[in-house]
């Protein structure tokens, strides 16, 4: 005998935003940058500005504006624990556009620090060079062996770019414009309190630059162009949400 469950309209409703509510909490921080460097939503404080970086009205992806970097030493930070995720799933989704193809090495976000391989991060590195533009990469405790890349896209200089890169249930995922393009079994933990006790410091978090220590010193690296709608996630994402984060910012499907 088959059981069928009706569920009132109001009850799907209900189960509907307790979703919606319950994804909420997972949202650490969103940074629209479309007046300031202020959260758009979750719990972390605004980012720091360093250098000449500046909100430009004149390109975003969905309106408003964006971070707009020159590579000469610009960049966003924060201190803010709430990044400091250790052994649970997370994801970082954000758009960027680049400004030139010259520099070698561009850090994208990120959090930790390659001194104590500690943290997650994606950038833009032509030192180990896929093709002649290099690779867009994205490492978890600096790890190179166990880090997930693809080429870097021919238009980044004429369009912006979304990348997701996230830990979910042990495997690294690499998501370029809602497409899949690299993933990496058997990623480990990391002991945050031993490695920042190692490095003597505690790591912050990059918008646009890497290693950026807890004070605002030890920044290497720089991005030049612009980054926009930068999202972080205390848990993995569906590809349902990665494709709604790139065609509606938003994680409803």
């Amino acid at each position: 005998m088959k059981t069928v469950v009706a569920l009132l309209p109001g009850t799907l409703l209900a189960l509907c935003f307790f979703a919606l509510e319950s994804r909420a909490a997972d949202i650490i921080a969103h940074y629209s940058f479309d007046k300031d460097f202020s959260a758009a939503s979750g719990a972390t404080g605004p980012l720091n500005a360093v250098g000449d970086a500046a909100i430009s009205n004149s390109e975003s992806v969905f309106g408003g504006g964006a971070l707009l970097l020159d590579g000469d030493k610009d960049y966003a930070w924060s201190p803010d624990p709430g990044f400091r995720m250790n052994q649970e799933d997370f994801a970082v989704s954000f758009w960027y556009k680049r400004n030139r193809a010259d520099n070698i090495f561009e850090p994208l976000v990120g959090w930790g620090n390659s001194v104590a391989n500690n943290g997650y991060a994606v950038r833009l590195n032509k030192s180990a060079v896929k093709n002649e533009r290099g690779i867009l990469e994205g490492l978890l405790n600096d790890n190179p062996e166990k880090s997930v890349t693809a080429s870097q896209p021919d238009n980044q200089e004429d369009a912006f770019q979304h990348v997701v890169l996230q830990r979910k249930a042990g495997v690294l995922e690499l998501y370029l414009n809602g497409e899949l393009v690299g993933s990496e079994p058997g990623v480990g933990d990391w002991d945050l309190a031993e490695n920042e006790k190692k490095a003597g410091f505690h790591f912050a978090f990059d918008v646009g630059a890497c290693n950026t220590h807890e004070d605002g010193t030890g920044t290497v690296g720089a991005f030049s162009g612009l980054i926009d709608e930068v999202w972080v996630f205390r848990s993995a994402l569906s590809p349902e949400e990665v494709k709604a984060l790139k065609e509606k910012n938003e994680l409803q499907k």
